[in-house]
């Protein structure tokens, strides 16, 4: 799926899910409602907006982004709109076994509710691959 057909997705999605929210961060990185899927997309065309960290190392790059949809699904707790992946460097070192964590890596994923705490875990998978405990 390419860029365009990902939006396209995103969207058909949005007006096909009338309950769905969508959020936009403020100035301080908070997450804001949003009503208007025109303020939404257009807040998205711009991925540093939207990217929290993104860290290569060990030939991994670790990527934290805000997803601006609640991936919680669950309307009693707080929206889920932060996430962390890991995926392979575009330039992978000899030092690193992508053989034998490309499974795990590729699988890895974990989420959070505000910027905060998703800088925070960035920093945890960031320190997990530095000291090899992968």
């Amino acid at each position: 799926m390419n860029r365009q057909e990902y939006w396209d997705w995103r969207l058909d999605l949005a007006r096909k899910n009338p309950k769905l929210q969508f959020y936009v961060l403020d100035a301080n990185h908070r997450p804001v409602p949003v009503d208007d899927i025109k303020e939404w997309a257009q807040f998205f065309e711009d991925d540093e907006a939207r990217r929290v960290a993104l860290t290569s190392i060990n030939g991994l790059r670790v990527s934290t982004v805000f997803l601006g949809l609640d991936h919680g699904w669950n309307s009693n707790r707080r929206p889920i709109l932060f996430e962390t992946m890991i995926f392979p460097d575009k330039h992978p070192t000899p030092e690193i076994d992508l053989e034998r964590i490309k499974d795990w890596a590729h699988a890895y994923q974990t989420r959070y509710a505000s910027w905060d705490e998703a800088i925070a875990g960035h920093q945890v998978v960031v320190t997990i691959i530095g000291e090899g405990l992968l």
